[in-house]
């Protein structure tokens, strides 16, 4: 939800890929001074399978906001917890896809210096703060969860930036709503 009522110059599904964009993962909406992606990157699957697909949409996604002029924020649910404090249990699912290495290095990368973690840049060390929990297990209840969703700023709107954050007491998902504030 964009609060203030700022009318969009385009608004536009997909990224020009049909391997992608048949999946409806990605839609985009320009505003004068910024665009916002809001991104459902895929699932690595059990066994892994989609892991290399879900790679290759993950570096189509940086490839093409890098093209962009107008700084980009990109939010959704990537399905890859960042660092260890972004999960419940990190030792026990280093081989989890959503927290393998490549996953993990493509958010490196991707964070390195084009893009920051909104809720990183404002809670560097919160612990326990999840986005998403399996139904499984009760787990929402005891929070065994993942942060797997995300705003991603570009890093020249950092200075805009007012606030991010998560409210997990939101129920009727297994995921919880995210929220970023940026100045006028």
């Amino acid at each position: 939800m964009i609060k203030k009522r700022l009318k969009p110059l385009a608004i536009t599904k997909g990224i020009n890929k049909k391997e992608f964009d048949s999946e409806g993962r990605t839609i985009s909406v320009e505003f004068k001074d910024l665009i916002i992606f809001c991104c459902y990157f895929p699932n690595g699957g059990r066994d892994h399978e989609r892991v290399p697909y879900k790679l290759k949409y993950s570096r189509a996604i940086h490839k093409h906001i890098k093209t962009l002029k107008k700084p980009v924020i990109i939010t959704g649910d990537f399905n890859t917890a960042h660092k260890e404090i972004d999960l419940k249990n990190p030792k026990t699912n280093q081989n989890t896809s959503g927290f393998l290495p490549e996953e993990r290095k493509w958010m490196d990368n991707f964070l390195n210096k084009d893009f920051v973690d909104a809720y990183r840049y404002f809670h560097p060390d919160k612990k326990d703060e999840y986005t998403w929990w399996t139904y499984r297990g009760d787990c929402r209840a005891r929070n065994i969860g993942w942060r797997i969703d995300y705003f991603c700023v570009s890093s020249r709107l950092i200075k805009k930036l007012k606030s991010c954050s998560h409210d997990q007491a939101v129920l009727g998902s297994d995921h919880c709503p995210l929220y970023l504030e940026v100045k006028k």
